[in-house]
């Protein structure tokens, strides 16, 4: 009876630990500035115009207030080939829009020459000539303005992919980003948690010693103590993982 009470104390221990730990980690991130307030995400993501499709879309995310947040932002933003390459389709396809557009306009070719004339009596006469052409093709059938029309269309469709791309790969650096500060806490809360099983497990070699406890619950008490320390190492290997995540969402080297 005394045993129970004695490992229920020892429980009631460790969880008040975890309480007092979690109430810290809740207001402390890497940096000591993470606040647990949420950005308030738009109802609706069309309403944003699709020429603000970059960072400026994206402004409603300083809401949040973190910094080191808005800092992986801008780096996803600028360095992602995801966004990168989009970006430069969409720059392709204002560029075909300019040329099928310039096709609803005169073609004037401008040529000019000159030249001198000798002549028997060693007279010398000089001439120029500028010639100025110019065609324009009559869009009888439509045919310049469904062209025109088309390349318009696929303006705008490369500027909505880019747009929802953007807003796909910030929600997923956002996801990311507090993934990691979860496991962070997580850390914090086992290294706390893995400090006092190891106390508790020094008391209990102790009362061993003193006869006031059986040998198995040592053992039960240093398996604990395993558990944790197993625990800790595969948090650490998720945070490795959430943090490589994030330097390939920013276009970096995981390896870097």
């Amino acid at each position: 009876m005394v045993n129970r009470l004695r490992r229920k104390n020892i429980r009631n221990i460790i969880i008040c630990g975890v309480i007092a730990c979690g109430g810290m980690g809740c207001a402390h991130s890497r940096n000591g500035e993470f606040t647990c307030r949420l950005p308030e995400v738009p109802a609706r993501y069309h309403s944003l115009s699709s020429s603000t499709a970059g960072g400026e879309a994206l402004s409603w995310f300083t809401s949040c207030g973190d910094t080191v947040l808005q800092g992986y932002l801008q780096k996803m933003l600028a360095g992602n080939p995801s966004i990168l390459q989009m970006s430069a389709a969409v720059e392709r396809s204002k560029a075909a829009y300019g040329i099928v557009n310039s096709g609803t306009y005169p073609n004037i070719n401008l040529s000019v020459s000159a030249g001198t004339i000798r002549r028997p009596e060693d007279a010398q006469t000089q001439h120029y000539y500028l010639s100025v052409p110019a065609t324009y093709e009559l869009d009888v059938w439509k045919k310049l303005k469904a062209r025109k029309q088309a390349a318009f269309l696929e303006v705008k469709a490369t500027q909505q992919d880019k747009q929802a791309l953007t807003i796909t790969m910030t929600a997923e650096l956002m996801e990311r980003y507090y993934e990691g500060l979860f496991i962070l806490r997580q850390g914090h809360l086992l290294d706390v948690v893995i400090d006092l099983a190891r106390r508790i497990n020094t008391l209990e070699a102790k009362r061993y010693k003193e006869g006031v406890i059986a040998k198995q619950d040592v053992y039960r008490s240093e398996q604990q103590l395993d558990e944790y320390i197993a625990l800790r190492l595969r948090n650490r290997a998720e945070l490795s993982r959430v943090e490589h995540a994030l330097k390939i969402l920013m276009g970096e080297s995981p390896c870097d």
